[in-house]
């Protein structure tokens, strides 16, 4: 499992610098067409385009980021659906953090890749 571990946190990487960097279309390319969101405190978000919504509308925050940590601490199964447990640290531009997260992520096996 700890090849799928290390896929799993290189696509959580990617996604996380394509977000601050502001692509968030690029960034929707790691998820597949029936994702569901689901962020504290708000209703679950399904598909890509609600995703998307969701981002563009938390732009005022992405722009006082500085860096996000994220660590995926375990991966539980194999095949093609599989669960990680992650927990990141988002920073601001003072160097203060602003949040901290932990997740569960689903992710499915699509033409080879974990998204």
């Amino acid at each position: 499992m700890a090849g799928i571990l290390e896929e799993v946190s290189a696509t959580h990487k990617k996604i996380i610098d394509l977000l601050a960097k502001g692509k968030n279309k690029e960034a929707l390319e790691f998820y597949t067409d029936d994702c569901v969101i689901m962020t504290p405190g708000r209703e679950a978000l399904q598909g890509k385009d609600a995703f998307l919504k969701f981002i563009e509308a938390s732009a005022e925050l992405q722009s006082k980021v500085d860096k996000t940590e994220n660590v995926e601490e375990a991966v539980f199964g194999e095949g093609d659906l599989v669960t990680s447990r992650s927990k990141g640290t988002v920073y601001g531009k003072d160097g203060a953090v602003i949040f901290k997260r932990k997740a569960l992520t689903v992710w499915k096996k699509v033409n080879g890749k974990y998204l």
